[in-house]
């Protein structure tokens, strides 16, 4: 079933009977006949809105349409032709979306089903997909700064659902035709829908017939498609506590200024885990987020233009050079191929575990012997140099039986440490450990020890000790003041 269409300038338009796209005004058919039309599509308006005011806005976008809004990597889909069925105005003709588009609605959740090439490649577990976002924010961001410079529109229902993105992040821009015309703030055509999740706090409750709404009102609801973009949640969804538990909805919250990660953040009872990724975003991009809901509170003007947005994203998001782009395609190769080799692995390691503990257990209980078995063994390899960090695995307390050693094996360890190896005395250790002193040529008794220090006691060279001896701290429970210390070269 096919249906037959004319254009004001009297060319024919054949398009299938059924439509593959609708919404609340009216559906959109494709294209079938003549071949110059082949890229476009056909809006048919219900019939309670085929109005002679919608036939003059209409024309306006026409005969205005911008000749700069459609590149290789964004579109805004302006209406090109009327089209009439029995003589009277139905419809428009406009643009194709990019090919293999889906809404942008269905990136703004937590989590994507994998259910085409498309969602797997913004899957916000990979690096790469998180660039593809940003990258699709600065692909919105552009076609909406360059509209609101032409100073006559500001779009006003602009939503996720109005947005069809591909997989590269090409981005197109439909339903324009609820757009608001303007001249010198006068409202020519005004905007006929709006949704209260995208509207500014200033602008909640307040009927928008027939009044200029400025763009700041785009800057608003296009902060919140990035947010949702980036994280997969809205930046006003959040529950809180008394006295603000009567704030359930987001059209509340937002009215009321309740950004999740603005002032009142202390208030709030239940936090979405998603909106925990908004700290490990660019520091740019945050302040950017908190001006758009939080510094323009009671300012509309201080929020970020689209402008400034574009700007800003497209410093982060700079082409990747050659190995970053490969460290990209490396990830997604292990991220898709090689995850399934990971599973078999864990479970073999899953297996095994039993095993593993028993191992971890006879090790634990036999430590001291273990200790003193790899110290004699440094000592015949000739790396007893080693011995202060095999003695730093000996402890005091008996109570840890991990790292307990007996006094025996602490004393054939001592017994055998190198004369000239010193070790800097960690004060905060108890570890059982007599620590040897470089000296002089000969072997001397120091008579005298001196002075107390946490717990250790200094031997400060003096008339008492040769020339040549270094400071060093004994355990004072070791040596005592009565008890002499020898210095062994």
């Amino acid at each position: 079933m096919t249906l037959t269409l004319i254009t004001r300038t009297y060319q024919i338009i054949t398009v299938e009977g059924k439509h593959f796209a609708s919404g609340g005004e009216g559906k959109i058919h494709k294209i079938l006949s003549p071949e110059i039309y082949l890229n476009c599509c056909v809006k048919l308006y219900e019939e309670k809105y085929r109005t002679q005011t919608r036939l003059a806005k209409i024309e306006f976008l026409i005969k205005n349409a911008p000749t700069h809004l459609q590149n290789n990597d964004f579109m805004v889909c302006f209406p090109q032709e009327l089209v009439f069925i029995d003589q009277q105005f139905a419809g428009f003709i406009m643009q194709l979306a990019f090919e293999d588009s889906i809404q942008l609605e269905s990136l703004c959740t937590p989590t994507i089903r994998a259910v085409n090439t498309l969602h797997q490649n913004f899957n916000r577990q990979l690096s790469d997909a998180f660039q593809k976002r940003l990258q699709l924010c600065l692909n919105l961001a552009v076609p909406i700064h360059l509209v609101h410079s032409l100073n006559n529109y500001v779009f006003v229902d602009i939503k996720p659902q109005n947005i069809l993105v591909d997989p590269d992040s090409k981005i197109s821009i439909i339903d324009i035709d609820s757009i608001q015309i303007s001249k010198n703030k006068r409202v020519l055509h005004s905007a006929q829908v709006n949704t209260p999740d995208y509207i500014p706090p200033e602008w909640q409750g307040v009927s928008i017939k027939d009044k200029y709404i400025p763009v700041e009102w785009d800057s608003f609801a296009v902060a919140i498609i990035f947010y949702r973009v980036l994280f997969g949640i809205h930046p006003y969804a959040a529950s809180f506590n008394a006295p603000y538990a009567h704030l359930t909805t987001v059209p509340d919250l937002i009215k009321n200024g309740f950004f999740v990660q603005g002032r009142n953040k202390s208030a709030i009872t239940i936090l979405p885990a998603p909106h925990a990724l908004f700290t490990q975003l660019d520091l740019k991009l945050q302040r950017l987020f908190m001006a758009a809901f939080e510094g323009s509170l009671h300012k509309p003007s201080k929020r970020p233009t689209l402008d400034q947005w574009g700007k800003t994203l497209f410093n982060i998001i700079k082409p990747a050079g050659v190995w970053q782009r490969f460290v990209n395609t490396l990830e997604q190769i292990i991220h898709q191929q090689v995850i399934g080799l990971f599973r078999d692995i864990i479970a073999v390691v899953y297996a095994v575990y039993p095993f593993i503990i028993r191992c971890l257990v006879t090790i634990k209980h036999n430590l001291g012997n273990i200790v003193v078995s790899l110290y004699l063994a440094l000592i015949v390899f000739g790396l007893s140099k080693y011995h202060n960090e095999l003695l730093s695995m000996i402890s005091e307390n008996h109570h840890n039986k991990l790292l307990s050693i007996s006094a025996e094996n602490k004393a054939f360890i001592n017994s055998r440490i190198p004369a000239n190896v010193r070790r800097t005395p960690d004060t905060k250790s108890n570890a059982n450990i007599l620590y040897k002193l470089n000296c002089a040529d000969e072997v001397y008794t120091l008579k005298g020890i001196n002075k107390q220090k946490n717990g250790w006691t200094e031997i400060i060279p003096s008339i008492q000790a040769p020339k040549g001896t270094k400071h060093a701290y004994i355990k004072n429970y070791i040596l005592s003041p009565s008890k002499l210390a020898s210095c062994d070269k």
